[in-house]
């Protein structure tokens, strides 16, 4: 109150010393007063210290004062502009939005349209900080209505940029990234670095919500590097906070803190007290991730202070939940509660869905900890609830995948809660209930893709787009093969690696664009996961046991499910179960490993000890996995799906409980994503137009350029017997593709079983790209690929099918089918057969499973996938599946059934009885 009634009683002197001489005079002497009071602060500004800064308000706030009394609405407008970011600067929004709706008024009066939109940009700034997102997007967009009628490219970058904020801050994180994606060329062709800084800084931001910490890392670390050449303290401080963030999601919370000591003095003595109260809020963070809790409280609890002192809602929520893991981190639980709540509490009020749900969530787990199993139930649906309206405001699938990924363990606390109150109540039902949480966490993006599937998203959709989606992916195409055809790791290979990476992002963002704008895509109906109920009543036979698994940290839980019954066990951690995954994987794969000096007789001895091992690692497994759920087993067939390291062990090499042969010799075992995406096939399958035409086969292709049949001769090949695979592992792995030699009698020996024209064989120069993306490939109800397959789990979308390197004519073309140009396929398929290495395998996501060639086939229309969890031996492979076809074809069992009998039978022959030969081939898919 001095302070405002000193400020008051020094313009009433002011006024009455003006009164006393003319008018032009009174002016003049107003209008230097006013330029002297702005050029004052102006420098007050420019040191930027903790005195300077209220120092320089005081002294724009007297020069609008000034201005007004002038009538000059204009300079009212813009310092009122200048006093509204310094109120900001320092933390203070309430202030900064007063000021910048005084300058919006003023702005209004003296009818400059320009500085109006720009006032209009700092006023939706004001709301969007304040929380009032509506607002804000509101005035965002009258600005560009503005800016429409009077442009100024450099106020329209800027309100763009906010325009993003605002979604961004309302969960809408594919709008939020259009917009930055938007501005940030703008801004460098304007060289606005403080533009340029801000919106790398917010992409590294939404990468870092949407669970994509390293992309995340990449943008904040470039923010870094540009805050500091520009000299900007301040704006260095905060994108050190941020690094320090994604580092300690990266685990490196050592390195964090060293980041954030040294972020707290630069905002400090830059007077950023918003800044301060989240560097500090990450200190603490830190001090509880390297278990020091009591070193937390300290920068904690001065956090919660500041972000009050400066209303940032966001950051005192924040501030909240990390209190509460700190009391949680010490024992004490009721307390952990009480911040909890307020957390909830202050997250509900600044509309802020990621942390609502976070907070929601840390409730559940101390209510839980106070014995209030209920409560804690209570507040995991709801935080479930707002992830899930989430995880759809995004078209970008691989966006919706990182983001559930990185928010799965939400889905397993829930059911840890259930599973624990079946304990207590087993008649309840809450098995159940949990069951089909595992359903809602598992392989969503999958099924929106199958909603897709047969679906054109291209209608109706701007050609332009279009055009720019087709040179982007023939451009990534071109990169790849550039990057396979580099046989040492050189700069070359880190720049052509950093250009795909580019080409992706890209890609990626034009088709989540050509999705939003597709009216076909606004009509899709999302499919959702199927309950308990229905996987008993709808998609169980009576021969058949479903075996879910769900891993996680404290305890695992597995479920079998019949028509008739539900049971459930509690498991070992996930850590005990994929320790023996691994170690069993390794065994059965010890043939593929080369040791380095290691002697053909080494290498048979090395082989022999890992075959004998394999049993015992086999029986370790299922002493985990299976037998707690060996009473539930009386059926004929097993369908499994796994979680994490599960999903690359192939259960029917498993031995049955209490003996030592292996599942297959009582039970088909077919793999499935989840039960939801077999509910999506089935429903899909009775609307797909039949085949046509029975089978076909794409084997043999010609890779190299001095292979002789590219020029028309047929010679024999006198290659060795070779793997069907290659894995790119980086820099300086090259793709070596040798002939498969049996791959064609292999394709030989599965067409003769076929009638007459009913069988179509591309194999040589015939087994080329153009051929498989024909539509006409569309026609047939069984397709087989026996080549190469390159996974690169970096980037699974370039995942691919090695074909033919060369057209029929001898000419060069692209040689790989990859998995996006997969998903774009329409097929009447009922299986595809893909005979080649590690064909099963992918990218693994946590949640979403393996992101591979299996997902691509099922999206692209086909109801069953048999592919490969390794490295396959072409000679036995050509002896597995003729014999597959046969029992399939002549003897007339249904496919899962006819892989078993393939299986069994090789097993029989004593030269490739090892289950490295017969078992790496797994069913997935629909077994009926």
């Amino acid at each position: 109150m001095a302070r405002e009634a000193a400020f008051n009683l020094k313009a009433v002197i002011v006024l009455f010393l003006l009164m006393a001489v003319p008018a032009t005079a009174a002016d003049d002497e107003l209008r230097a007063a006013a330029e002297a009071l702005t050029t004052r602060a102006d420098r007050e500004l420019e040191r930027r210290t903790a005195e300077s800064l209220p120092a320089a308000a005081r002294l724009y706030a007297e020069a609008v004062e000034l201005w007004r009394q002038l009538g000059d609405a204009a300079a009212e407008a813009r310092t009122g502009i200048k006093l509204g970011r310094l109120h900001e600067a320092q933390g203070e929004m309430q202030q900064a939005l007063a000021a910048d709706q005084s300058a919006l008024e003023a702005a209004r009066r003296c009818g400059d349209r320009r500085l109006e939109a720009e006032t209009l940009l700092f006023v939706g700034m004001g709301h969007c900080w304040l929380g009032d997102e509506g607002q804000a997007i509101a005035r965002f967009q009258e600005a560009l209505e503005l800016l429409r009628r009077h442009p100024d490219k450099g106020i329209e970058a800027d309100v763009l940029f906010h325009l993003g904020v605002a979604y961004e801050r309302l969960g809408e994180y594919q709008e939020a990234l259009e917009r930055y994606h938007q501005v940030l060329p703008r801004f460098r062709a304007a060289g606005n670095r403080h533009g340029e800084a801000a919106a790398l800084n917010n992409l590294g931001t939404v990468a870092f919500e949407m669970g994509r910490f390293r992309e995340s890392r990449d943008f904040y670390g470039q923010v870094v590097e540009l805050r500091r050449e520009m000299g900007d303290d301040v704006g260095q401080a905060r994108a050190l906070t941020h690094v320090a963030e994604v580092d300690n999601e990266l685990g490196s919370s050592q390195r964090a803190l060293k980041y954030l000591q040294r972020a707290l003095t630069l905002v400090r003595a830059g007077g950023d007290r918003r800044a301060e109260a989240n560097t500090l809020n990450n200190l603490g963070l830190t001090w509880l991730l390297v278990a020091e809790p009591r070193h937390a409280r300290e920068p904690l609890e001065q956090a919660l202070a500041l972000s009050r002192e400066v209303t940032a809602p966001r950051i005192e929520a924040f501030s909240l939940r990390l209190l509460g893991r700190m009391h949680a981190a010490l024992g004490q639980p009721a307390a952990a509660v009480e911040r909890f709540a307020q957390a909830v509490t202050a997250n509900r009020a600044a509309g802020h869905l990621l942390g609502l749900a976070d907070a929601l969530a840390a409730l559940a787990s101390q209510r839980r900890e106070l014995g209030e199993l209920d409560a804690a139930l209570e507040a995991m649906r709801e935080a479930l609830g707002v992830l899930e309206s989430l995880r759809t405001r995004t078209t970008r699938h691989e966006l919706r995948t990182s983001f559930f990924s990185s928010r799965r363990a939400a889905y397993k606390l829930y059911v840890d809660l259930l599973m624990a109150k079946h304990r207590s109540d087993p008649g309840g039902g809450h098995d159940a209930a949990a069951l089909t949480v595992v359903e809602c966490s598992r392989a969503r993006t999958l099924l929106d893709r199958l909603a897709e599937a047969g679906v054109d998203l291209r209608e109706g959709v701007d050609p332009e787009l279009l055009r720019h989606e087709r040179e982007l992916a023939r451009r990534l195409d071109a990169r790849e093969q550039e990057r396979l055809r580099l046989r040492t790791a050189s700069e070359s290979t880190a720049r052509i690696e950093a250009e795909i990476a580019d080409l992706l992002d890209e890609f990626h963002r034009v088709q989540g664009r050509i999705r939003y704008h597709s009216p076909r895509y606004a009509a899709l109906a999302i499919p959702e996961p199927v309950d308990c109920e229905a996987i008993r009543g709808r998609l169980l036979d009576r021969d058949t046991v479903l075996l879910t698994y769900l891993l996680a940290e404290k305890r695992s839980f597995g479920w079998a499910v019949t028509r008739d019954r539900l049971a459930s066990r509690e498991l070992p951690p996930r850590v005990a179960i994929e320790d023996g995954a691994l170690r069993l994987y390794e065994l059965l794969t010890a043939r593929n490993r080369s040791v380095e000096g290691e002697t053909p007789a080494a290498r048979r001895q090395r082989i022999a000890r890992a075959d004998a091992a394999v049993g015992v690692a086999a029986r370790a497994l299922g002493r985990l996995v299976l037998e707690p759920l060996a009473d539930e087993l009386d059926a004929r067939r097993l369908a499994v799906v796994g979680d994490g390291l599960l999903q690359i062990v192939p259960f029917a090499a498993l031995p049955l409980p209490g003996s030592e042969e292996p599942l297959i010799t009582r039970y088909e075992v077919v793999h499935l994503p989840s039960a939801s995406a077999l509910a999506v096939l089935r429903q899909r399958r009775a609307r797909r137009p039949r085949a046509t035409r029975e089978l076909a086969v794409v084997a043999d292709p010609v890779f190299r350029e001095t292979e002789p049949r590219r020029t028309g001769e047929p010679k024999p090949s006198t290659e060795v017997d070779a793997e069907r695979g290659f894995r790119p592992l980086g820099a300086g792995n090259p793709a070596r593709l040798g002939r498969l030699r049996f791959s064609r009698l292999e394709a030989e020996r599965i067409a003769a079983l076929i009638p007459p024209g009913q069988a179509t064989t591309f194999l040589d120069l015939a087994a080329t790209k153009a051929n498989i993306l024909d539509p006409e490939l569309g026609r047939y109800r069984l397709l087989h690929f026996a080549t190469h397959a390159l996974i690169d789990e970096n980037h699974p979308e370039l995942t691919a099918l090695a074909l033919s390197h060369f057209d029929e004519r001898g000419e060069p073309q692209p040689g790989f089918l990859r998995l996006h140009e997969i998903y774009r396929l329409r097929l009447a398929a009922e299986v595809v057969t893909l005979s080649a290495c590690e064909t099963a395998l992918g990218k693994p996501v946590d949640g979403e499973g393996l992101i591979g060639l299996v997902r691509g086939f099922f999206h692209a229309g086909a109801d069953r996938v048999v592919a490969s969890l390794w490295s396959v031996q072409d000679k036995a492979t050509a002896e597995l599946m003729p014999r597959f076809y046969r029992a399939m074809l002549v003897e007339g069992h249904r496919p899962a059934a006819a892989l078993r009998q393939a299986q069994i039978s090789l097993r029989t022959n004593p030269r490739v009885s090892a289950p490295y030969f017969w078992a790496p081939f797994v069913f997935q898919g629909e077994w009926r």
